[in-house]
């Protein structure tokens, strides 16, 4: 459910077509597997859209793999 939720989010976000997309800890409540998949999601969106995406997180080896 957390993660339709964050996908939900995301598309809201995409929708105003903005230049910068600003994430407050995006993979914070999500399991391992949906984890990766969100990851890739967003590498996906930042690779078509040319999109600016910021994010905050406290798990520095998140941090570090992007």
């Amino acid at each position: 459910m957390q993660a339709t939720r964050q996908r939900v989010e995301i598309a809201r976000a995409l929708a105003a077509n903005p230049a910068l997309i600003f994430m407050d800890e995006p993979f914070g409540a999500l399991d391992f597997i949906t984890r990766l998949t969100m990851r890739a999601d967003l590498t996906a969106i930042w690779q078509k859209e040319k999109k600016t995406i910021l994010f905050v997180t406290h798990d520095i080896k998140v941090g570090a793999s992007v």
